[in-house]
């Protein structure tokens, strides 16, 4: 059972309505359905923007509690039983969360009135919006962090409600980040499953900016692959001498039957991941859609999808000598070589990409 109330609020400041009643008690069955106006028109709210709804009771206590953007760009929350817990009226607000930017409506009015029979609530703060986000990182991690602990305190501390949660949901996250990337042991199960866990507890705009991210807090500080072959002039031996961070690396051909020994397969810059992605046709640089394995969506058969894959970029070189050459692969340009980054990794205005993506198929049009 549900009442739904629509009012609209403008960005400019201009209001449509009064005020919105409610009876002190009710829980589970009112909402209010908020569509957000700019100078009259429809505000079109952007791909992967959150939003929260905030209100000040009038005994003092404060709400901050998650709202959901629908398709149509309007906005339902609910009014929860603690948000009508005191009479008289609370002053509402919500705010849009996107790209490191906010956007906050013009307040509106919640006027509770008293229930016949008193419904013995007890009126206190009330903040689902952090509750929720700290419940999904433990839910994702499977244990409790000391971050809750941090959240509590900055919120008990702080006077500024808002801006305490949104610290705390920030020490939360990055604290289980780090623990994550602290259980990455070198085998490629772990390294996956790693992978899917930092993409659910995070908030990302897209899948590229995942990867971004991924790929840089992932990249090792200094290690070198220096790999020396004979000149092919000198001698036929097609095998080199490994001298670098892999020296001690073993790869080893599989067969259909057994799996051969790749030391290099959960290592942060050799490891391998197939994805989704297109080609943007306004910048020409790669957008990942999906990841097999870690985003619910990626799709291995579908002849309408290009299937590539996925892995950490690196800076790379080739040094002459009489009688070899040396391949130099490093995870990083401040090596005593003069390394270039993988061309593929290298975007159209010349900035260093991440993260590179090759076809794992060969693909062509054909004709009638």
């Amino acid at each position: 059972m549900q009442y739904i109330k629509e009012i609209t609020v403008d960005l400019s400041g201009k209001m449509y309505f009064s005020y919105i009643t409610a009876v002190q008690g009710d829980e589970g069955s009112r909402y209010v359905k908020i569509t957000i106006l700019s100078n009259g028109e429809t505000f079109e709210i952007p791909d992967g923007a959150i939003a929260t709804l905030r209100c000040r009771k009038p005994d003092g206590t404060y709400v901050l509690n998650d709202a959901t953007i629908n398709e149509d760009y309007t906005i339902t929350a609910e009014l929860t039983e603690n948000m009508l817990a005191a009479v008289g009226n609370c002053v509402c607000e919500v705010t849009l969360y996107a790209d490191d930017a906010s956007l906050t409506t013009v307040p509106f009015i919640v006027k509770v009135t008293a229930a016949s029979v008193d419904p013995d609530i007890e009126s206190s703060d009330e903040y689902t919006a952090l509750t929720a986000a700290l419940n999904a990182i433990s839910g994702v991690l499977g244990v409790s962090t000391s971050a809750l602990e941090i959240a509590t305190d900055a919120l008990s501390l702080s006077e500024d409600t808002e801006e305490a949660c949104k610290i705390a949901i920030e020490a939360a996250l990055q604290n289980a980040k780090t623990y994550l990337l602290s259980l990455l042991d070198g085998t490629y199960a772990t390294y996956k499953d790693v992978m899917r866990k930092y993409y659910l507890i995070g908030s990302w705009n897209s899948v590229t900016a995942f990867c971004d991210e991924w790929y840089a807090v992932t990249r090792p500080g200094e290690w070198i692959s220096i790999n020396e072959f004979y000149q092919p002039s000198v001698s036929a031996v097609t095998y080199g001498t490994k001298t670098g961070d892999d020296a001690d690396f073993t790869c080893t051909p599989s067969t259909d039957t057994v799996k051969g020994q790749d030391d290099y397969e959960g290592h942060p810059l050799f490891a391998i991941m197939d994805c989704n992605f297109i080609v943007d046709a306004d910048t020409l640089q790669p957008v990942i859609t999906a990841i097999d394995g870690v985003t619910d969506d990626f799709k291995s058969t579908d002849p309408t999808v290009y299937v590539g894959v996925l892995q950490m970029s690196a800076w790379t070189c080739r040094v002459e000598a009489d009688d070899v050459y040396t391949r130099i692969y490093s995870a990083n340009s401040n090596v005593p070589y003069s390394v270039m980054p993988l061309s593929e990794a290298v975007n159209p205005d010349g900035t260093f990409r991440q993260w590179v993506v090759h076809a794992k198929y060969p693909s062509h049009t054909t004709t009638a």
